[in-house]
């Protein structure tokens, strides 16, 4: 009897996990690819519509009880949430933009999730798998002009006016639905860093290969987007990928890397040079620029001015959910959470964040690591408020805690 019992609960238990996964399947995918413009003309209430779907599907994940709440994690969201409610109050400006608030619920339900035990089954790892397929696919047709899919994008996937032409259309970069090279570098970067992750730990040697494979592709893609992030990422997973052939190979990996290099500079030294002055003078370009990136964000005389003035002259004291023309929202930290909760409503955000990544980790190195990534890309773009990312954050949790299971070699793996 008591066999019997701890069988049937066990069973219980593992289709509850296994049917977890899907709720943060299909959010990140609605949350990817749900339309933001049609016929070329961007409607922000589409981006509204597929966040409060999103968002749906993952709140039915937890009233069904498939995923749980960390009550901790739940009072600081409410609390987050109603200091926002008090600035609104107190704003000084009466607009208020009831759109605003659905990518602050969805920050905060996510982050009150504890999906600590959620694992993925075989055919929700091979839905991932597909997405990042895809990805790569279509990163490549828009990096070689693929009229047809470009006139796809053109039509579904413009979030910002006049900036499609200018990602896409001029300058080629693979943003795809993220729209901006930021948050496509973020997503690129995580990709490939997991991807990287997993092929060194794949059964098979096919399936090593390939997964390193994406993952230096989605590399490469980091470079393509001819920005800030991209460059400061691609350098970062240069540098991881050093690392670890030091590791493996100690000093005869780095000697026979530096011979292949040292013979193919030497073969095409004429195409190496005039990729790298390109590479150099595009890195300049983009650096310097003050139409984006770090400059662009944090110059008295961009668009964000009118935001900075507010946050300087009233660093306490946010507008919640109110508008104004003068202020302009979400390039960096001071435009989107200081702007709107003030300085203290921000702590509030980076001990959620914090707490989010460490009650849901079972490494706590990469709890770290992640939480320094997303005060990083703070200062380029709030990534807990865009609804193509806010999704991501779950499935990197779960993927990283898999790992850690299978090098731990913890039972129960579906």
């Amino acid at each position: 009897m008591g066999t019997a019992t701890s069988i049937r609960y066990t069973t219980q238990a593992k289709t509850q996990s296994e049917f977890s996964g899907w709720f943060i399947i299909f959010p990140m995918l609605i949350a990817l690819f749900f339309p933001t413009s049609i016929n070329g003309v961007i409607n922000p209430y589409l981006s509204l519509i597929g966040n409060v779907i999103a968002l749906m599907v993952f709140f039915c994940g937890i009233i069904t009880g498939s995923l749980r709440l960390s009550l901790t994690l739940f009072i600081i969201s409410l609390s987050f949430m109603l200091l926002l409610v008090v600035m609104t109050i107190l704003s000084p400006f009466s607009q208020i933009t009831m759109g605003a608030v659905v990518p602050y619920l969805t920050f905060l339900l996510v982050c009150s999730t504890n999906i600590r035990s959620v694992i993925l089954t075989k055919a929700q790892r091979r839905v991932v798998i597909f997405v990042v397929a895809l990805i790569i696919v279509c990163c490549f047709l828009v990096v070689f002009d693929f009229k047809p899919f470009i006139a796809i994008q053109e039509s579904y996937y413009q979030m910002f006016p006049d900036l499609f032409d200018f990602m896409m259309n001029w300058a080629k970069k693979p943003v795809l639905m993220f729209a901006t090279h930021s948050v496509a570098g973020f997503a690129y970067f995580l990709i490939a860093i997991v991807l990287f992750i997993f092929a060194r730990s794949a059964a098979s040697k096919t399936a090593r290969y390939s997964l390193f494979i994406a993952s230096l592709l989605f590399s490469v893609f980091l470079v393509l987007l001819f920005s800030n992030t991209g460059f400061i990422l691609f350098v970062v997973m240069l540098a991881v990928y050093l690392f670890s052939m030091f590791k493996a190979f100690g000093v005869w990996g780095w000697l026979i890397s530096l011979t292949v290099l040292v013979a193919l500079v030497s073969i095409n030294i004429e195409l190496i040079t005039t990729v790298l002055s390109f590479a150099w003078d595009s890195f300049i370009t983009v650096a310097s620029s003050k139409n984006n990136g770090l400059l662009a964000r944090f110059t008295l005389d961009s668009r964000l001015a009118g935001s900075y003035e507010y946050v300087f002259n009233s660093p306490f004291v946010g507008v919640g959910f109110t508008d104004h023309p003068s202020l302009a929202f979400g390039d960096n930290l001071l435009a989107e959470y200081v702007l709107r909760a003030g300085f203290l409503g921000y702590l509030l955000v980076l001990i959620l964040v914090f707490g989010f990544f460490y009650s849901n980790l079972k490494l706590k190195a990469v709890a770290v690591l992640l939480f320094i990534f997303v005060i990083l890309s703070d200062l380029g773009y709030p990534l807990f408020v865009a609804l193509r990312f806010v999704f991501i954050f779950p499935l990197i949790i779960i993927l990283s805690n898999y790992y850690y299971a299978l090098k731990n070699k913890e039972h129960g793996i579906a």
